[in-house]
């Protein structure tokens, strides 16, 4: 009995703590769509109770995390490279129109986002009987509970997370309905507090994929457990940001103009106020003295100063994730290419280093489309595919100047040939249609030359 009520209390304790991971991933998502005011209100409260009333009608709110997620989360910028090794040109047109119709390209610019911003993220092909086409979910981690491995705690044994959320649909229904995934079957239940099952929803139904499908991108390496073990710095950065922010706003409605005060006037006074008006203080009856006195405060805030610490705050915050100052500072402005490159560096080297903790997750995706492809079609994808898979560069804006400049000096120190910065220009033009473009050029440039003498020649020849 004893020993009853320990596993109980322990697998409590174990619930209450996944349950404020989702709260707080939950968190970190909403700050990256903008649903920022009521986590930055309670903060506030928090922090001022006593004045919090006074300052909720000045909640500011900024689009921080966003912003700094997009600047980090490059390493899906181009399109990779994704091919089956050794298949026919049948199969690769299969494969081709597969990748398309579930807009893999497209979505992993988003896993990658949502990953910086969960720290990691699952992504499930599901089958739309009504449609016939496969979609991908994505499972964050607000929404998915695990059950971990007893030998390797980094994998899950079981996994499920919530289906049906019509959040769109004005019909209620429930919405503690689960996907139950184990490598052997497939159930949709509810779940008591404690995480056990409380009833199938639907029948079991055996698992075709013979291990559960969800490919799970993490922007870092599992050590020993399943969910990084990381906050969201990008989190404390915003929200610190609002709070400062907002109490800007307030400093700029109370302290940023004069105030009229006065004093020893009657209670009532009623004082014509504006640039074309006076004000006559009264004098005493009897006495005949001054019975009073009015005059202006004018506060002297340090309102830019104090803009200055937000935004030092703020490129503090960037910068420790590696992203410089002056990428995330408006108006921002450098004198060439490569120091914009230089600025860079630190995102670039970080997106280079996610290739090797991607690569696998990114092929594991691709063989669970094509099963899940294979498993409700006709089109026979292979089950263990050589998939190859390569990264493209990040790239940085070049300035085309500059760019030009570059070239100009390899074609005239002879490491560059014209045909070369042609087709630099243009990737689908083959050699021959490079040399026939210069032949093109040469010869509108001789007929047309340019000069006082030769600038209208042969454009009125008959």
């Amino acid at each position: 009995m004893n020993l009853d009520l320990i596993r109980r209390a322990k697998a409590n304790s174990i619930m209450q703590d996944d349950s404020q991971r989702r709260i707080i991933t939950r968190m970190a998502i909403d700050f990256y769509n903008y649903n920022q005011e009521p986590y930055t209100l309670a903060k506030i409260k928090s922090r001022y109770p006593d004045t919090y009333t006074d300052l909720q009608h000045y909640i500011v709110a900024t689009d921080l995390s966003r912003a700094l997620t997009r600047q980090l989360a490059k390493i899906f910028q181009q399109d990779p490279s994704i091919v089956l090794d050794g298949a026919s040109d049948n199969l690769a047109k299969h494969f081709t129109d597969l990748l398309d119709g579930v807009n893999l390209f497209g979505s992993l610019r988003v896993i990658d986002r949502y990953a910086e911003t969960c720290n990691q993220i699952g992504i499930a092909p599901i089958y739309n009987p009504r449609t016939g086409k496969i979609k991908l979910d994505f499972i964050t981690p607000d929404r998915c509970i695990v059950w971990q491995d007893d030998v390797d705690p980094t994998e899950a044994v079981a996994v499920a997370y919530t289906i049906r959320n019509k959040f769109n649909t004005p019909i209620a229904e429930r919405s503690d309905v689960y996907a139950l995934w184990t490598d052997d079957a497939y159930r949709v239940v509810t779940l008591k507090t404690d995480g056990t099952i409380d009833a199938d929803i639907e029948p079991p139904q055996p698992n075709p994929y013979g291990r559960i499908p969800i490919a799970w991108f993490r922007t870092d390496m599992a050590i020993d457990s399943f969910w990084l073990d990381r906050q969201f710095p990008m989190v404390d950065a915003n929200l610190r940001a609002n709070i400062q922010l907002t109490n800007l706003d307030v400093a700029l409605d109370y302290q940023s103009f004069s105030t009229m005060w006065t004093s020893g006037m009657p209670e009532g006074a009623k004082l014509n106020v504006g640039v074309q008006r006076y004000i006559n203080i009264p004098r005493d009856p009897v006495t005949g003295n001054v019975s009073g006195s009015i005059g202006y405060a004018t506060p002297s805030p340090q309102l830019q100063t104090v803009w200055d610490i937000v935004n030092d705050n703020i490129a503090l915050a960037a910068s420790l994730m590696g992203i410089s100052a002056e990428a995330i500072k408006q108006g921002s402005s450098f004198s060439s290419g490569y120091q914009l490159r230089l600025s860079k560096s630190d995102v670039i080297s970080y997106n280079v280093e996610k290739r090797s903790i991607y690569r696998e997750s990114l092929r594991d995706l691709v063989q669970l489309i094509m099963d899940c492809k294979r498993l409700n079609s006709n089109i026979n994808m292979p089950e263990a595919a050589d998939i190859k898979i390569d990264f493209a560069d990040v790239t940085i804006e070049q300035n085309p100047l500059e760019e030009e400049q570059v070239r100009t000096l390899k074609i005239s120190n002879g490491t560059m040939s014209r045909v070369d910065a042609i087709m630099l220009d243009n990737q689908d033009l083959s050699r021959e249609d490079a040399e026939k473009e210069i032949e093109r050029i040469d010869a509108d440039n001789n007929r047309f030359r340019i000069g006082a003498a030769n600038i209208d020649q042969g454009l009125f020849d008959e």
